[in-house]
């Protein structure tokens, strides 16, 4: 090999010469003596030799770089030594050993320490320290040369904990080889030199023990998240430490949070242990997390009583509860020993939703009278103190807890509150002046209060509030349209008509408002025999709201009268579309689809909808 280099050399001379030679001349002679050069057989021959020694050079740099890890272990190209590097390549230790013994008193010189350090190397594989020590230790100063030898005292006297002994010796050692940068690491890493420690690991990235320790350092810096890419990468590459890596991930994973890679990593454990129940349990809180309430109560469920585990009691009653299934949330509720506020609101509310109105009030009066209470909570209480006396038919405790409410907040959902438990009552007055006083306090119930009035038939009241209205806001959209109503109720045709009128020539920023408004004018038109003119306000609430099914009935009825067969389909069968609509809407609507089609000619169709009327007709 040695001879091969100075070959190589020689031959790079040469080619440096005649590229130089060829360089130096003139520019108008540059390619007269190029020409010259390559039909030059001689200079060819150098050139392609040099060429092919200089790729074999690099093919070897290239090698020893990939390899020098490989290559820590002292070599000999004496024939009883290669029996040895078998042994030892295929981690026959103890017959290594023995072998050694037989051949050492044929062997002379190097191949004799060659064979020595194998013996020792053997004993250090083998954990056999004290005899590794009994072979390195007169290795090392017989033959220096191997280095390995005085490497390994360093390596035993770490193992021993003779930390600054082994740190007199690894100074001593200056090879780039993994084991060594591992085997440095190990002992700043004992000497609680973490910074140095992780500069020599990071060389030695082959060795699990060199990521493991990375590993371990990073943890113990805080910086977790590059400790678990170590961890992942033990995971992914050394079955030895699958279990500890899995157990730091699952850690780390749940410690941020992240509920998707943590299902992966708790996924990973089971199929280690598929019935280790704590992995079980974490495993369905991991899926409640994710919002996956179903599949995380079908791996609770069954394992909760053996777990006995307040939190996965907490978390079934939270999913039943979810889930609505209120009888087996109370069960789990009642198994939490020490329920916080959230369990007992949540209990309560299963407890009304079973109708256990009175065990319902027992766990809020024990709440109420022992606990301090924000204004928050004693509201949540009264609301379902209300309930529960409501559902009781105890009326005056119920108006009792409703006062209390009010005198906590003056707002119109409490006022609903009072109307509803006079409605029971069929306190009409009480339910109409509770509605009103909710109205007061909020606009958004005018609606309610108004179609509430019309259906009790007291129209006169409700007039006297929508004057009063309209007095001080003469556009009142909402107060316009009901006016209308109720005046169209009393028969006042003319007056509602008015109205009417001026809500839609407003014209009104709410659009339901303003096709309610067409449809209403349309209405009176229609019941006084005017269709044509009817047509038109249905037509114009189509516009604004072009599915409605009470003005497409009543504007195709009109179109059925006058035999426009194709505008009347055409409206219709926006309506066929709707799935939805009731079933008495159905049988008008294929009553007048068959008219329709009747009229337009075409017969087997016409039958076609008849038949489905009559079918809906006959439906139970």
């Amino acid at each position: 090999m040695k001879r091969l280099k100075l070959q190589s050399l020689s031959a790079e001379q040469m080619l440096i010469s005649s590229s130089m030679e060829f360089w130096m001349g003139s520019k108008q002679s540059l390619f007269k003596k190029g020409k010259e050069l390559l039909t030059n057989k001689k200079f060819l021959f150098v050139f392609i030799i040099c060429l092919f020694l200089g790729i074999l050079v690099s093919i070897k740099l290239l090698f020893f770089q990939k390899t020098k890890n490989f290559s820590f272990y002292p070599e000999s190209t004496h024939l009883q030594i290669k029996p040895i590097l078998k042994l030892f390549s295929q981690k026959q230790y103890m017959n290594i050993t023995s072998y050694v013994e037989t051949i050492l008193p044929s062997l002379e010189g190097e191949a004799k320490a060659v064979a020595l350090f194998y013996k020792g190397e053997s004993y250090f594989k083998e954990k056999k320290y004290s005899e590794a020590w009994n072979v390195f230790f007169p290795l090392s100063r017989s033959n220096p040369e191997i280095w390995q030898a005085l490497f390994r005292l360093g390596c035993l006297h770490a193992l021993r904990n003779e930390l600054l002994e082994s740190e007199i010796i690894f100074d001593k050692i200056k090879a780039d080889f993994e084991e060594v940068h591992y085997w440095k690491g190990f002992v700043f890493y004992q000497q609680n030199m973490k910074k140095e420690a992780k500069g020599e690991f990071l060389k030695a990235l082959s060795y699990p023990e060199s990521i493991h320790s990375l590993a371990l350092i990073l943890h113990s810096e805080g910086d977790e998240k590059q400790a678990s890419a170590y961890y992942l990468m033990l995971l992914k590459q050394y079955p030895d430490y699958h279990e500890e890596a899995l157990k730091y991930l699952i850690a780390y994973y749940d410690k941020n949070k992240d509920y998707h890679e943590l299902l992966k990593y708790l996924n990973e454990w089971e199929k280690i242990y598929p019935y280790n129940l704590k992995n079980r349990e974490k495993k369905a809180h991991t899926l409640y997390s994710l919002g996956k309430k179903q599949e995380a109560f079908d791996i609770l469920n069954p394992i909760a009583s053996s777990l006995n585990s307040q939190e996965s009691y907490r978390i079934l009653a939270e999913i039943t509860f979810d889930l609505k299934n209120y009888p087996l949330a109370i069960q789990f509720f009642s198994k939490i020993n020490q329920p916080n506020k959230e369990d007992k609101k949540k209990l309560i509310t299963a407890l009304i939703q079973t109708y256990q109105y009175s065990d319902a009030i027992q766990l809020i009066n024990s709440l109420t009278g022992s606990q301090t209470l924000n204004e928050d909570e004693i509201v949540f209480f009264y609301k379902k103190l209300i309930q529960c006396h409501t559902g009781l038919e105890e009326w005056q405790e119920a108006l009792k807890y409703a006062g209390i409410l009010i005198s906590i907040e003056d707002k119109a959902e409490n006022y609903l509150l009072i109307a509803e438990i006079f409605k029971m009552q069929k306190n009409k007055s009480g339910y109409l002046s509770a509605l009103k006083e909710a109205a007061n306090r909020n606009p958004a119930y005018l609606s309610h209060f108004f179609n509430e009035l019309l259906e009790t038939g007291e129209t006169d009241e409700g007039l006297t509030v929508l004057n009063t209205i309209l007095q001080s806001t003469p556009n009142h959209e909402e107060a316009l349209y009901f006016k209308g109503k109720f005046l169209a109720a009393q028969n006042k045709k003319e007056d509602a008509k008015i109205a009417l009128y001026r809500l839609i020539y407003l014209p009104p920023k709410n659009k339901e408002l303003e096709a309610e408004g067409f449809y209403l004018l349309g209405t009176i038109l229609f019941d006084e025999d005017k269709k044509e003119e009817a047509a038109v306000f249905f037509e114009n609430a189509l516009k604004v709201k072009p599915d409605s099914p009470k003005v497409i009935l009543k504007l195709s009825l009109i179109y059925l009268a006058s035999k426009k067969y194709r505008q009347a389909l055409e409206i219709l069968n926006i309506l066929k579309k709707d799935e939805t609509l009731p079933r008495e809407t159905q049988i008008i609507l294929y009553d007048f689809l068959s008219r329709a089609e009747q009229g337009a000619g075409n017969i087997q169709t016409a039958a076609f909808y008849k038949k489905r009327m009559e079918s809906l007709k006959n439906m139970k």
